[in-house]
């Protein structure tokens, strides 16, 4: 064998470019504030000699870093930028164009931890982390003076799950006469959102008639939101098609109203209970019927 072969041997052997390098180090956990597991945020790790790692939480409270410091370590919690916040206030109100409806929606929870907890070099929080260690939970205790806890579940939309009080929603109607959606509370309502320049609306005005004719006398009405391009508009087909029931303009699509109660397609029904709950949602016109009956039936007479 010549000494090349050799050489080439014993340089692969030993690793021609040096020692292998070691494995990283991969650390998972939890965060939980309060017994919840937070839905955003992120978490740093603050070793003796300064060594800092962070990693973002995802929306169950969990984390994966990479390398963190061992030994006795510092950990700081903060708020993620980007996590859940507050539903934005639609584009339109009353203020901008008075013409049109607006929406008035309660804000959706923020998450805030305890200030304590936000600087890891100042964290009254320390844990200790063994090398090669592969889990760690983190328990953030919660004083009587803390910022409430946010669960996942205190972050569904307004006006689209089932058992919500509906959001206000204002204006005037095609007469220029003021009115609110809570001014039918002790009634049940069908609210359509719905436009004339939609067929599947226009193709469903026959049932919404007789709808309404079915349920005179009865503690029920039928509402509209719509989409057409001007409020002369909507009077002009309202005319032309005996259209019966009171609506608010919402502008073209999206309008506020549409945005904050998440309308994708049209038409889109929502039904809410004498007691202002929402009950049913996006019905075809006999899911309509039968869901409005049975809650007509339970209002208080």
């Amino acid at each position: 064998m010549s000494r090349t072969i050799l050489l080439a041997a014993a340089l692969l052997s030993a690793g021609c470019f040096g020692p292998e390098p070691e494995p990283d180090h991969v650390l998972t956990g939890t965060v939980t504030y309060g017994g919840e597991r937070p839905l955003a945020g992120s978490v740093a790790f603050l070793g003796s000699r300064g060594q800092v790692a962070t990693a973002t939480l995802n929306d169950d409270g969990s984390f994966r870093i990479v390398n963190p410091p061992t030994g006795r370590v510092r950990v700081g919690v903060v708020n993620h930028p980007t996590g859940p916040v507050p539903m934005p206030s639609p584009g339109t109100n009353a203020k901008s164009d008075p013409a049109r409806a607006f929406c008035i929606v309660p804000p959706r929870p923020q998450i805030r931890f305890p200030v304590r907890f936000a600087e890891a070099s100042t964290s009254t929080l320390e844990v200790e982390i063994a090398r090669g260690q592969s889990t760690l939970d983190i328990a953030l205790e919660r004083r009587d003076d803390d910022p409430p806890i946010v669960r996942k579940s205190d972050f569904h939309e307004p006006g689209i799950e089932i058992g919500d009080i509906a959001p206000e929603i204002g204006g005037t109607d095609l007469d220029d006469v003021p009115f609110k959606l809570s001014d039918y509370r002790g009634k049940v309502v069908a609210l359509m959102f719905w436009g004339h320049w939609c067929k599947l609306c226009r193709d469903r005005y026959d049932h919404e008639r007789r709808f309404v004719a079915r349920m005179k006398g009865q503690p029920f009405v039928l509402l509209g939101v719509n989409s057409d391009l001007s409020r002369d508009t909507v009077r002009k087909e309202n005319a032309r098609h005996n259209i019966p029931w009171r609506t608010w303009w919402d502008g073209p699509i999206p309008g506020p109203v549409s945005q904050a109660w998440h309308v994708e397609g049209l038409p889109y029904v929502v039904l809410i209970d004498h007691t202002g709950r929402v009950r049913h949602r996006a019905m075809d016109a006999a899911e309509l019927d039968r869901a409005a009956d049975a809650l007509v039936a339970d209002v208080p007479r």
